[in-house]
């Protein structure tokens, strides 16, 4: 700080001198953190001592700001004080390198295959499975999304990730004939799917069997993500000697059934209900009747053939199913 003096001069007049102070302010003493390297994105506090009052290049205005950056970055912070100088100091945040981490395996399976996922990149690693090794197996029944995170010492972890989409089985089933009689052919048609093969070899939507005796059949079906299901089904085949010779005209309802079963038929005497072995399970001594509402809820389930016989002598046989 120095004060100037000047004397002023004129002709025939006194001098006089006058004064002026100029007053030089001191500069606000600026101390900010000391450069630094991060991992990209990694929260980092930068703050400055000295002043009241401060301006940072990004815009903060607190002595304290966080910063996360993803790219080499210099701040720079301008502090200020009253009756001082304002001065400026800046500090580098430099990004260490991080590990290169690269997921691969299967993207796409059928509900309940697995998929084989590998992470190569660092020296140790953690799945979202909670898994440690570089190769794991999973088997999720929707579509769901891995990640892994790779470390290696002196740099950065990194993440990456990978989805496995899930496609659903598809819903195949068996319709057609489920119950013959000897001799006699039932056709079974699959559907649900793109492409069929039977447990006979067939590999067409639908096939026609002779089967002799009661027979199991099976298809796996595949659409069109090469997803596969089986479905089964149990062709009856009933003998001869239990159903033939229907002379009688009569009606059993409903079938299949589960607790009662509906005869109608013209002066109705006599029912026998026999098993599929031809084994007696019931008989019903009848007055006449034009219907008669059978039990049948303490039947095994199975198929059964009734015997109807009216009082002219005429007798007639069908089949039913209890479920």
């Amino acid at each position: 700080t120095t004060t100037y003096t000047v004397t002023s001069n004129q002709a025939n007049q006194c001098s006089t001198t006058d004064t002026i102070t100029v007053t030089v302010k001191p500069y606000v003493s600026t101390t900010i953190s000391r450069d630094t390297s991060i991992c990209p994105g990694e929260p980092v506090n930068l703050t400055v001592t000295g002043g009241t009052s401060w301006t940072w290049s990004n815009g903060g205005t607190t002595s304290t700001i966080t910063v996360r950056p993803i790219t080499p970055t210099t701040y720079i912070v301008t502090s200020s004080q009253n009756n001082y100088c304002s001065t400026t100091d800046t500090v580098k945040i430099s990004i260490k390198p991080s590990v290169t981490t690269t997921v691969s395996g299967n993207t796409t399976i059928c509900r309940g295959a697995s998929a084989i996922l590998t992470a190569t990149g660092g020296t140790s690693r953690t799945w979202s499975t909670g898994e440690t090794q570089d190769t794991i197996i999973v088997t999720p029944s929707v579509t769901t999304t891995y990640a892994v995170t790779s470390d290696s010492t002196g740099i950065c972890s990194n993440i990456d990730s990978i989805r496995v989409t899930v496609n659903q089985l598809p819903n195949v089933s068996i319709s057609g004939d489920t119950v013959i009689n000897a001799g006699s052919s039932a056709t079974l048609v699959a559907s649900g799917a793109n492409s069929y093969v039977w447990s006979t070899g067939a590999t067409s939507a639908s096939i026609t069997v002779s089967p002799s005796a009661t027979t199991s059949y099976s298809v796996e079906g595949t659409d069109v993500n090469g997803c596969s299901n089986t479905a089964r089904t149990t062709v009856v085949v009933n003998a001869v000697s239990i159903v033939s010779g229907s002379e009688l005209e009569f009606k059993v309802y409903p079938i299949p059934t589960e607790s009662k079963l509906t005869v109608e038929g013209e002066s109705i005497k006599t029912i026998i209900i026999y098993n599929i072995l031809g084994k007696v399970v019931d008989k019903i001594e009848c007055d006449g009747e034009k219907t008669v509402v059978l039990a049948v809820k303490d039947y095994a389930q199975g198929v059964y053939v009734i015997s109807v016989a009216d009082t002219k002598g005429q007798t007639g046989r069908r089949t039913f199913i209890v479920r």
